[in-house]
């Protein structure tokens, strides 16, 4: 367990294109492998837990950038690597979410660009990369239009090809765009009270909606994100016409 455990190490410092070529033979054994050792391998790696208390320190999933990171995921399955079950590399702080929606998922990467985001690695946050769209169509009286999170279809400059490729898979595999959706209408669900009150302050104004989402969107804390859902996402509502013109005041039921 010890040799696997530095091996591990080398290959995580290699990079993405490293992992996809570990042989799952060299990390796997028997589940009565003895705990001494087990215990022998952690406190031979606490004094490099930096890189964990650092990420786990920002208390945010760097899976999702938004939920409590208050689990532990194995980023390879401790199932399938037994050996890196307790190496502090393999054990990445996230929300529960993101470590069942991964947890679900088998590695099976073949190439570097499947090998899913590991933030060890590297840092998907350096550049702005999401996109919010809003689909245009009629929804009944107090129901949000569908908002959609996506990852830009052009390449980040600076980025290489292989880098934005794991960026668009791991954001597609751990249903990151769902997640962003879900949380968009339960933020404005919480929102829609004070909007409410806000429209009647802004009512004679020329266009009270964007009134209301300039001033959420000038207090929307991004935690140092760049590419925080919430945002985005209110960017996209201050740019576009039909929603504050048309949908916002339906989904408020106000009348104009």
């Amino acid at each position: 367990m010890l040799s696997a455990s530095a091996t591990y190490e080398n290959v995580v410092r290699n990079g993405a294109s490293s992992i996809c070529q570990i042989n799952k033979a060299s990390f796997s054994g028997s589940s009565k492998d003895d705990n001494d050792v087990a215990k022998a391998l952690y406190q031979r790696q606490r004094s490099r837990l930096g890189e964990f208390e650092q990420i786990k320190g920002n208390m945010r999933c760097p899976y999702c950038g938004v939920n409590h990171a208050n689990q532990l995921d194995h980023y390879l399955p401790k199932a399938d690597y037994q050996y890196l079950s307790v190496t502090p590399l393999n054990l990445i702080p996230c929300c529960q979410r993101c470590n069942g929606v991964k947890r679900a998922t088998a590695f099976t990467a073949q190439q570097a660009e499947t090998v899913l985001f590991n933030p060890y690695i590297e840092d998907f946050d350096d550049e702005r990369w999401l996109t919010v769209s809003i689909a245009e169509t009629p929804t009944e009286k107090g129901k949000l239009p569908a908002f959609i999170f996506s990852v830009t279809a052009v390449k980040p400059s600076g980025w290489s090809k292989e880098k934005f490729e794991r960026l668009r898979h791991s954001f597609s595999t751990l249903k990151i765009s769902e997640q962003y959706s879900e949380l968009w209408v339960d933020d404005c669900n919480s929102w829609s009270t004070s909007f409410c009150e806000l429209w009647d302050k802004y009512r004679d104004k020329k266009n009270p909606a964007r009134k209301i989402l300039k001033r959420k969107y000038k207090y929307c804390d991004d935690y140092g994100n760049k590419n925080y859902y919430q945002k985005w996402a209110l960017k996209a509502a201050l740019k576009s016409d039909w929603f504050c013109y048309e949908s916002m005041p339906k989904w408020l039921g106000i009348s104009q």
